[in-house]
């Protein structure tokens, strides 16, 4: 939450769109989404990331952001 506070605010605006959640077994889902910023002087943003959320009891006890689908991916040892 710390990183996600810094990164916000360094931009004047940034938006988070969901894309795709995928049931990657046991406890974990991966959100993969589309991320848009503007920044001061034009500086501008977009890509799509991915989080990886292990849940226990029906709740996120850890996340892990990847800067990318295919690293999201990967990571829950799946593929495109």
């Amino acid at each position: 939450l710390e990183w996600e506070d810094t990164f916000v605010s360094a931009w004047e605006q940034v938006s988070v769109e969901p894309e795709e959640y995928i049931d990657a077994g046991g406890d974990k889902v991966v959100l993969l989404h589309r991320l848009a910023a503007q920044g001061r002087g034009g500086i501008s943003l977009e890509r799509q990331d991915g989080i990886v959320y292990l849940l226990r009891d029906g709740k996120i006890i850890r996340m892990d952001y990847y800067g990318s689908r295919v690293e999201a991916l990967e990571a829950v040892g799946q593929r495109e």
